[in-house]
């Protein structure tokens, strides 16, 4: 997790939430390859690989456990 990035990781049965906060000036980038396949839910995109992070941002990601 990169410096002031906060995360929490929040679960309900077998799906997963990933709320990532930026609190930095500038964008951070992180790996979402292990949670594949996820969906940030704010933008409703699928996410793959990297995934920036604007500066002040927030994201969630969510995926299923199988």
């Amino acid at each position: 997790i990169p410096e002031g990035l906060d995360c929490c990781l929040r679960e309900k049965g077998a799906e997963r939430f990933l709320f990532l906060m930026n609190h930095n000036d500038e964008a951070v980038s992180i790996d979402t390859a292990k949670l594949m396949p996820c969906r940030e839910l704010i933008s409703g995109r699928t996410v793959a690989g990297a995934m920036a992070i604007p500066a002040g941002e927030v994201a969630i990601l969510n995926w299923q456990v199988t």
